[in-house]
């Protein structure tokens, strides 16, 4: 009779964690030395971070676009150097003497591709 008030026992303690494990979605612990991985992709629906993910991608691949002349090359590095610099420390004076040069170069090659007239030679800009 003991033996039998054992085995009910035993099947009513086994039935009561089964159906408490179950009810909590049968979770499972397993330690690893790794740790838990995190999702690299935040996905977002509806707003504008994939069409401003686009759009800087495409940027990135047309700036980086080359018209086959070294001159011109040189002149647009040097600008997005000093451009990218001085946006780090824009209160550095040797950065934004770099910036001016960069721009000024650029800006006078294009003119020059341009044929534009000399500036104060009539017009007003």
């Amino acid at each position: 009779m003991s033996r039998f008030i054992l085995f009910t026992c035993m099947a009513f303690v086994t039935a009561f964690v089964g159906v408490s494990w179950a009810l909590r979605g049968f979770p499972t612990t397993s330690y690893s030395p790794i740790g838990e991985l995190k999702p690299t992709l935040t996905a977002t629906f509806g707003d504008e971070s994939a069409k401003a993910y686009e759009r800087k991608a495409w940027e990135a691949e047309h700036t980086a676009m080359s018209d086959k002349d070294p001159k011109l090359d040189a002149l647009r590095m040097d600008a997005l150097q000093a451009g990218t610099a001085y946006a780090m420390s824009p209160c550095n004076r040797t950065m934004e003497g770099q910036f001016d040069r960069g721009h000024v170069g650029l800006c006078a090659r294009l003119h020059e591709d341009l044929r534009l007239p000399e500036p104060g030679h009539g017009y007003v800009l």
